[in-house]
């Protein structure tokens, strides 16, 4: 970008090289009677589709003299020139085949051959849909050719440096998918070819017959150029956090080219070029202001669009008044609104590679954080196994089982027990409200408030009591559902208390039972109460406790269907052996629901009963369940 940025200083040096030529004084035919006109050169706008006009030619040497005669205005429709007491004519303009010209030039330009000491008056035919200007120069051979080398080496140059920012900018596009490098390669687009039409490029070297393209084509790449420059300005700024009103005008003004473009087919082509006139200064001076609103509030890359569009209009100006008179002639008059423009897209593409490396840098810090973040949770989540117990513990005759898969890295569900020995313990199973950082880190306050209640560890109600009462002074805006049981395999025996968690499920013989006590949520009441239920237990019993992440969100299911396939995914692993019983009711769980991703935390724990002793006068679970779901 910075060598390119080189080649415009050297395009602007090599551009203020002064240049020889002679405008003549242009006299218009009006009512009959040849009116000398006020500008050097006469501009008639869209209000004439036919001018006739003359002007005088001179020889003062005794010798004769070839002049070239060029009338900078290669869009207009038809030149034809006669000289006096001449019969002949000779034709130019895009609706003229280019190779009937007498000169080979980008430009309409015609030879004239004078006697010594002749002087003779040149007539002009000049017919055009769109606008009519008179921009007339008399060269003689060796400046005219010198003068067309100079500006055939700055517009190759500036054509060139044009092609490759496009090229440059698609793939840039390719690779990242940024809409600011499209829109702007569009500009870039309207750029290239309404340049090569304006300045007779195509029809010269590519299509001789232009006469469609150099008008209504002309208009529609014009106003496809506007549509992309307001799209690339809007992205590329972001307006719309900046100024939403501001943003929404420019976003019409979009829209409003792009329908132009495609209307430009279709109306009259006088009518076009009046509505790109009202429209150029339109989107000129809205974008003005949009990077001036930008760069006061901050934003760095648009002080960019400021110099490019103030760059522009300098250009612009310079050309205006070469054209009126007010300068001398030369390159940069004649080409100022192209030079404006080598500028501006410099400018643009050096904003779009600043911003590349902005976003490389920010990319490369957020990679750096991120890789701060992953360790973080990678330690967050080595501590919380620590939180949860290593394994469970042993029992007489039976197993304990357990599978956790938290929603991120680290979850908010805990499970541990209280082990006074191998036929006597008690079964914790907690999920605190949400998931991820938050949720773990009250979890170890779970794990604490749950520590401190060992001595109770056979009185489920009054561990949660207790629990509750802690928690409701450490956990801020966040609450827990909890489950505890205590088994007594001597007396045959498990209770067990509920603080808002899913009922545990009893499987015996084939058959489910639910096991419901009813409880508020762990520090959501000032004085909890909680009530304890005792069931029977025998040989060959299972009991699953779990978190509610097993069933929330099933695919396509309401609620009472999420608990039944629930229940359905357990019926089909009773078989299964207590080792293996919570991942492969995980596994069933994740085919039910269609591979469809958990919106919550999931803990499984499951306790087989493998020696309880044969008397005992414990309830029978019959009396206790609130539902039986067979198999």
């Amino acid at each position: 970008m910075r060598h390119l940025l080189y080649a415009g200083f050297a395009l602007g040096l090599i551009a203020s090289t002064p240049l020889r030529a002679e405008r003549p004084v242009i006299e218009i035919l009006a009512d009959g009677r040849w009116t000398k006109t006020a500008e050097a050169i006469p501009n008639f706008g869209l209000s004439s589709s036919q001018v006739k006009g003359r002007f005088l030619i001179q020889n003062a040497s005794a010798n004769p003299v070839t002049q070239i005669i060029e009338v900078e205005t290669p869009w207009i429709d038809s030149i034809v020139m006669q000289a006096e007491h001449d019969n002949s004519l000779q034709r130019a303009g895009d609706s003229i085949d280019f190779q009937s010209r007498s000169v080979f030039h980008r430009n309409p330009a015609f030879i004239l051959t004078l006697a010594g000491n002749e002087s003779k008056y040149i007539y002009l035919t000049v017919e055009s849909r769109g606008p009519i200007m008179l921009p007339i120069q008399i060269w003689s051979p060796g400046d005219f050719r010198a003068k067309s080398q100079v500006e055939y080496a700055l517009l190759g140059i500036y054509f060139g440096s044009i092609f490759a920012l496009l090229i440059y900018n698609v793939v840039l596009f390719s690779i990242g998918r940024d809409l600011s490098y499209f829109y702007y390669c569009c500009y870039l687009v309207s750029v290239l070819l309404s340049y090569l039409l304006m300045t007779g490029f195509i029809l010269q070297f590519i299509k001789h017959d232009s006469y469609w393209l150099n008008n209504e084509g002309l208009m529609v790449i014009t106003n496809l150029g506007f549509a992309g420059m307001c799209g690339f300005n809007r992205r590329f700024l972001e307006s719309w956090k900046l100024n939403p009103g501001l943003d929404a005008w420019i976003k019409f003004l979009s829209i409003a080219s792009a329908i132009l473009a495609v209307l430009s087919f279709f109306i009259p082509y006088q009518l076009s070029v009046r509505i790109v006139n009202v429209l150029l200064p339109l989107v000129v001076l809205s974008l003005t202001i949009n990077a001036l609103f930008a760069a006061l509030r901050g934003e760095t890359l648009a002080r960019y669009f400021l110099f490019a569009w103030l760059t522009l209009i300098a250009g612009s100006m310079a050309e205006f008044a070469t054209n009126v008179g007010l300068i001398a002639g030369g390159i940069p008059g004649q080409f100022g609104i192209q030079l404006g423009t080598f500028v501006e897209v410099l400018l643009f593409s050096s904003a779009l590679g600043k911003r590349i490396r902005t976003l490389y840098i920010e990319r490369t810090r957020a990679n750096l954080r991120l890789k701060e973040i992953s360790r973080d949770l990678e330690l967050a989540r080595q501590i919380q196994q620590t939180i949860l117990p290593a394994q469970p513990p042993a029992i007489d005759s039976g197993s304990i089982a357990s599978t956790y898969l938290p929603l991120q890295a680290i979850g908010g569900d805990f499970y541990d027990f209280h082990f006074e020995d191998s036929r006597h313990f008690g079964v914790l199973i907690a999920d605190v409200t949400g998931h991820g950082v938050p949720a773990a880190l009250d979890s170890s306050t779970v794990k604490i408030a749950f520590r401190n209640e060992r001595s109770n560890l056979k009185s489920p109600n009054v561990v949660l009591e207790n629990m509750s009462r802690s928690l409701r002074r450490l956990l801020d805006y966040r609450f827990v559902s909890a489950c505890y049981m205590y088994f007594d395999l001597d007396r045959g025996l498990v209770e067990l208390s509920s603080a808002g968690h899913p009922p545990p499920i009893l499987q015996r013989d084939g058959v489910l039972h639910t096991l419901e006590t009813e409880g508020p949520l762990l520090g959501l009441q000032e004085s909890p109460e909680y009530h304890t239920a005792a069931i029977g237990i025998r040989n060959g019993d299972r009991i699953v406790l779990y978190t509610d992440g097993v069933y929330e969100d099933w695919p396509e299911m309401d609620e009472s269907e999420d608990a039944r396939a629930w229940y359905q995914a357990m019926v089909a692993q009773i078989q299964s052996s207590s080792r293996d019983f919570p991942t492969a009711m995980l596994e069933a769980i994740r085919r039910l629901r269609k591979n469809s991703p958990f919106s919550d935390d999931v803990t499984i724990l499951s306790v087989e009963i493998g020696a309880i002793h044969p008397e005992t006068n414990a309830p029978s679970v019959a009396k206790l369940s609130r539902d039986q779901i067979s198999g």
